[in-house]
């Protein structure tokens, strides 16, 4: 195998730019978190390279030479700067600017689109580079800090950011506290996978513990003054990688180290949410960043098009160089003096410069077989495509009043090659919206509606069966109709129209809706099992109109959020955790539920706040099918609620 040569790599690290010393036992980091390690912190982090983004292709002082290099990667370019040096060569009338000025023309189109697209993308970047965060910034003189606005690109690593809800993350972060006093923070990651649901991530549970006086400051917009109470420390973490799955390193103290986790972390890009902040420390920045290596480095871009263009005009061009060395064999053989000729019939001796000369000279007059004017209508073609794109009203969007983008014009063709459309997943062309409509009950055969402040009974007015219960003499009357006919979809309805059924406002005008006024004991457990099976989070704010109390839900999938919105709608309301006692770990798992009795009802009752204390958690996985946790009332009487997937909990070996 032969030896490839390294200068290419050192040539392309010289035209782009540097990159950072590998470091083969990882990085380590100082935290810049007390005044007396600024300098020092400065020093050894600034290896590391800023927080600068850039997307753009090209430099102010590399455009010329680099763009003119992408130019004539194009064939036809490099077909006619062929001719245009040719004709210096050449014998011929035909004058070399009528070849020179059109490819002239052409390039400078094409070089000047290519510039206004690069500073579009130049303010992108700028426009990202400049968003302001909250830095913890040390006074040498005064020995003090303070949390000062800085733009994104001057964040190092070491660096202890403050990040607020529904903001963008600006590096790759250490999560160090959260406002959330049980360290949750939220986010969703629909710039690095394309996933829209919520994630939980959580703090260190020994900096959250530590910056609890710094929390409430920050909650206060105390931003000064600042004294975390971290004494020197230092994180040790793998080398910057492109998996969004790893990450090894731990936090080290002065007499301690603390492992850190994957779920401790979070990546540029992610954006905050249900999360009024969090305090988190740089650990990758700029380039090195998990979003920044998954992202494919700047180039000029060409279309399907545009290559199919190139491989039909080298065959042109392969055919008119045959057609010119043919022309110009048969010119020489039927040129040449015959026998016997008059002397004053002249006939130049035939050199071989002689016949490059002539072969050039009809090279030139069979070129327009190629007419270069091809290039010029191309690349006004682009232009108009791209036009007509941002000026479509179909493209635009008056909710976010935001127009369609056009942010490389020589593929605004390529839109037309589309061949197939995939779809990965309902709620990419629908709403994908969850609400909970019904359920049923153990040892109870009928089904029950929920509906806003209102709980019906199902029964059937004209197709009631009687069906024996083994266990009981009497027989007992139910609705025929099983789940699949009553709560369908749309297609459902179809079919079911087709073979006669009926469609669902048939069944409905069958049915039969009996009010209930009160959950009965069996009902109370399964909506107390659904207020607290879950892993919602509840954020409580009042209007500041009307005083009212609105109480929010975020959850990781939309059926749990669902779930704990419909038990709010038959009196069970999930407040969240306790945020008022503090007197050791177990009490950071104490959650709220507001019994409201008189919601069915519509009479006023007597509303109760209860508290369960979570012992135990069990999440769900694709293996168990199943979440679990162990409560405590406050009797201190223990219950395990379940749920889950039907395969499952219906299984008679589940225990």
């Amino acid at each position: 195998m032969n030896e490839v040569s390294p200068r290419p790599m050192k040539l392309k690290k010289f035209l782009w730019r540097n990159s950072n010393k590998d470091e083969s036992n990882g990085r380590t980091i100082l935290v810049n978190s007390i005044p007396s390690l600024s300098q020092e912190a400065r020093v050894n982090n600034g290896k590391f390279g800023n927080n600068e983004i850039i997307s753009s292709h090209y430099k102010w002082w590399n455009f010329l030479p680099i763009n003119l290099f992408e130019q004539f990667h194009v064939v036809a370019n490099f077909f006619f700067l062929l001719i245009s040096i040719l004709y210096f060569f050449g014998e011929t009338p035909i004058n070399p600017v009528t070849t020179i000025a059109p490819l002239v023309t052409v390039i400078g189109i094409s070089m000047a689109k290519d510039a206004i697209d690069d500073i579009k993308r130049h303010r992108v970047d700028n426009t990202f580079n400049r968003i302001q965060f909250m830095v913890l910034t040390h006074d040498s003189k005064d020995n003090t800090s303070s949390f000062v606005q800085r733009n994104s690109q001057d964040i190092h690593c070491g660096d202890i950011v403050i990040c607020y809800d529904n903001s963008s993350l600006p590096c790759d972060m250490l999560i160090l506290a959260s406002s959330n006093l049980n360290g949750k923070v939220f986010i969703t990651t629909d710039n690095l996978d394309g996933e829209s649901s919520i994630k939980t991530t959580n703090a260190l549970a020994f900096t959250q513990n530590l910056f609890t006086p710094t929390v409430k400051k920050i909650e206060n917009d105390q931003l000064y003054n600042i004294d975390l109470g971290l004494e020197r420390s230092t994180i040790i973490c793998q080398n910057p990688c492109e998996d969004l799955k790893a990450f090894e390193g731990s936090l080290n103290l002065p007499h301690e180290s603390i492992p850190l986790a994957l779920n401790s972390v979070v990546y540029r890009g992610a954006r905050l949410c249900h999360t009024t902040f969090m305090l988190g420390v740089a650990v990758y920045t700029g380039k090195d960043t998990k979003l920044s290596l998954n992202s494919k480095p700047g180039f000029r871009k060409f279309s399907s098009s545009a290559g199919r263009f190139n491989t039909i005009l080298l065959c042109f061009m392969g055919a008119m160089f045959l057609l010119t060395f043919i022309i110009t064999i048969l010119h020489f053989i039927f040129n040449e003096k015959p026998y016997g000729s008059p002397w004053y019939y002249f006939t130049p001796v035939a050199t071989p410069w002689r016949r490059v000369q002539q072969y050039l000279t009809l090279l030139f007059i069979i070129n327009y077989l190629i007419p270069i004017s091809i290039m010029v209508t191309m690349e006004l073609q682009q232009l108009v495509l791209a036009l007509y794109i941002t000026k479509d009203v179909e493209f635009y969007d008056p909710g976010s009043n935001e127009k369609a983008q056009v942010n490389a014009t020589n593929l605004a063709d390529e839109l037309g090659q589309i061949e197939f459309l995939f779809s990965d997943k309902t709620g990419t062309l629908t709403q994908n919206k969850m609400i909970f409509k019904s359920y049923s009950l153990a040892n109870d055969h009928h089904i029950y509606s929920v509906e806003e402040g209102a709980l019906f009974m199902i029964r059937s007015s004209n197709k009631a069966s009687t069906i024996s219960d083994p266990t009981k003499k009497s027989s007992i009357n139910f609705l025929n109709v099983n789940a699949t006919n009553y709560f369908s979809s749309s297609e459902d309805e179809d079919e079911s129209a087709e073979d006669g059924l009926g469609s669902s406002d048939d069944l409905s005008s069958q049915m039969a809706k009996k009010r209930i006024y009160r959950l009965s004991k069996e009902a109370e457990q399964f909506w107390t099992n659904v207020v607290l099976n879950h892993s919602v989070e509840a954020k409580t704010s009042i209007n500041e109109d009307t005083l009212e109390e609105f109480i929010s839900y975020n959850a990781a999938s939309p059926d749990e959020k669902a779930l704990v919105d419909a038990a709010a709608k038959v009196g069970l309301t999930y407040i969240g955790l306790d945020n008022t006692v503090r007197s050791k770990d177990t009490d950071y798992n104490i959650h709220m539920v507001r019994f409201n009795p008189g919601i069915l009802s519509g009479k006023p009752s007597k509303v109760k706040t209860r508290k369960f204390r979570v012992d135990a958690v069990i999440e769900f996985n694709s293996v168990r099918k199943r979440m679990s946790v162990m409560v405590r009332d406050e009797e201190g009487r223990c219950f395990v609620y379940t749920k889950g997937a039907e395969v499952t909990m219906l299984d008679p070996r589940v225990s």
